[in-house]
């Protein structure tokens, strides 16, 4: 029993590593079935190998927002900073940016970095053009961000 555990951690490790699938754990577990040898651990590392699997495969999507609920798929934030801080965290571990999300008004988190244009400024003045999609209600700052969009993304 240990050593098919360490075998398929192993496997799991070398493939999340590389992004090559090396090894079908479910079909480890079904073998495992047929033998009459069924280990609870591997129908356990199956379902953390196909966690590994999502996390790698997945595109981060950034919801800014002070009030309204999180969309599900995304990753929200409040404030500027913390945008910034996730937009650096996901750049370091080599996961693609799908979408960034934008209100205009952080009300409170404004303290922290300014209004969500802020992102903006920070975006082009690093030339990382990540899409953008706004859902301000502030007509203004609607108006305003897609200026710098429509000057600096197209």
């Amino acid at each position: 029993i240990p050593e098919l555990y360490k075998m398929l951690l192993w496997v799991m490790i070398c493939s999340h590593r590389t992004n090559v699938p090396q090894f079908n754990a479910e079909q480890a577990v079904k073998e495992s079935e047929n033998t009459n040898r069924y280990i609870p651990e591997a129908g356990i590392l199956c379902m953390r190998f196909k966690e590994m699997k999502e996390m790698r495969d997945h595109n981060m999507k950034i919801w800014v927002d002070d009030l309204r609920p999180i969309p599900a798929g995304y990753e929200g934030t409040r404030s500027v900073n913390e945008t910034i801080a996730l937009i650096e965290e996901t750049e370091k571990k080599g996961e693609p940016i799908e979408l960034i999300d934008l209100d205009h008004d952080l009300g409170d988190y404004a303290m922290d970095g300014g209004d969500a244009i802020k992102i903006l400024d920070y975006l082009v003045e690093r030339e990382t053009f990540y899409p953008i999609a706004i859902h301000t209600a502030n007509p203004v700052g609607r108006a305003n961000m897609e200026r710098i969009i429509e000057r600096f993304w197209e």
